[in-house]
């Protein structure tokens, strides 16, 4: 998990940059957009808008979000507040906060990245492994004792799953490459496939022949995709 750190001051130009974020979805329903990337748009607000909270308190604290879960709306409602706070003098210093804030934490992404055929079945493979991890810590809290707080384990149950429906749940006999909406699935997939190519760098070496060749190789595409996915930002 990717945590940062979003510094008091700039709780409330954010929340009200999600908010505005949640009307264009409603107008982008209104225009016949698709239903499930707009759909995939607005959970990610509400998300936002649990971790930051939904109304405005006297005096915001830092709050520390996931930013593989908030990253997209985060982008979203930087560019919309952004130019807003720019236009008006009285708002300078908060401009400059949320520039410089949104400058080191929320690097720009590609629109539309292609995902390798080879990097697709690798990805389905380990987006798998994390649904059933968040599942299984879940599973106690799902009882008829009442629940704590189950927010956080359900937004990331929520970003795998949508990763898993925009490149495909099932296997297929010849994996075509998929292309993806990055601002909504970048940060997980590459999240995820960090995360993953730790596991393939530590256990390289420590079996067979054959199968330290196929980790290396495994490791070598990951490392691969990252690279090229990170000098595209």
């Amino acid at each position: 998990m990717t945590s940062i750190t979003i510094p008091g001051v700039l709780i409330a130009p954010l929340r009200e940059g999600a908010f505005a974020a949640s009307r264009d979805v409603a107008e982008a329903i209104d225009h016949g957009e698709r239903l499930r990337a707009c759909g995939a748009r607005l959970a990610g607000v509400c998300r936002l808008l649990d971790a930051i909270g939904w109304t405005q308190d006297e005096t915001a604290s830092d709050v520390e979000v996931d930013l593989g879960v908030n990253a997209a709306t985060l982008r979203r409602a930087v560019e919309i507040m952004l130019p807003l706070l720019r236009a008006s003098e009285r708002e300078r210093e908060l401009y400059e906060a949320l520039r410089e804030f949104a400058s080191a934490e929320l690097p720009a992404m590609p629109c539309v990245l292609e995902i390798p055929a080879e990097v697709v079945v690798l990805l389905r493979s380990v987006l798998r492994v994390e649904v059933a991890r968040v599942a299984e810590e879940l599973e106690p809290e799902c009882s008829l004792q009442a629940p704590g707080d189950l927010s956080c384990l359900i937004a990331r149950f929520d970003v795998f799953r949508v990763a898993l429906d925009a490149i495909g749940w099932a296997n297929r006999e010849r994996q075509q490459p998929v292309e993806i909406d990055f601002a909504l699935y970048g940060q997980t997939i590459v999240d995820v496939l960090e995360a993953d190519l730790d596991v393939w760098l530590s256990t390289a070496g420590s079996g067979a022949r054959e199968v330290s060749e196929r980790e290396d190789a495994t490791a070598a595409v990951i490392e691969r995709f990252l690279a090229e996915t990170k000098g595209g930002r």
